[in-house]
């Protein structure tokens, strides 16, 4: 076998030895009470057949999702930030961000701040568009 070819399976060896570490890892991770709901969220996504690619299922959003809707729910839709709503759901960012940026994308709207600034803000997107379509 050449060099090269060599190289590459090395390296494609390596990159899934990490993976199977990071598996490991989180089927440890399921013992753990403080996020083993963080976890189960993650893993209510499904595989789409052959394919391989992600997609929740229609049936359920998960807990982080139903907690995210009701924070906007009880801010009348108010445009917030991840910090914001952090601090109002007491969700940790990488299950915030698992929602509004993968899992439950086609529920938000996001835009960026004026002025440059770095922080998006997020809002249900069927109530922002009605409120919009109700002040008209």
């Amino acid at each position: 076998m050449n060099t090269a070819a060599k190289t590459k399976l090395d390296k494609l060896i390596s990159v899934l030895e990490q993976r199977v570490s990071r598996l490991k890892a989180v089927r440890v991770a399921l013992d753990d009470k403080v996020i083993a709901d963080d976890i189960a969220e993650l893993f209510a996504e499904h595989t789409n057949g052959d394919s391989g690619t992600l997609h929740q299922s229609p049936k359920r959003k998960g807990k982080i999702f139903l907690k995210t809707k009701a924070f906007f729910d009880s801010h009348d839709n108010a445009p917030a930030t991840l910090r914001e709503i952090m601090a109002a759901t007491k969700i940790n960012i990488h299950s915030l961000r698992q929602v509004l940026y993968k899992t439950a994308v086609d529920e938000f709207e996001r835009h960026g701040q004026p002025g440059g600034q770095r922080e998006t803000t997020f809002w249900l997107k069927s109530k922002k568009g009605s409120d919009l379509d109700d002040k008209k």
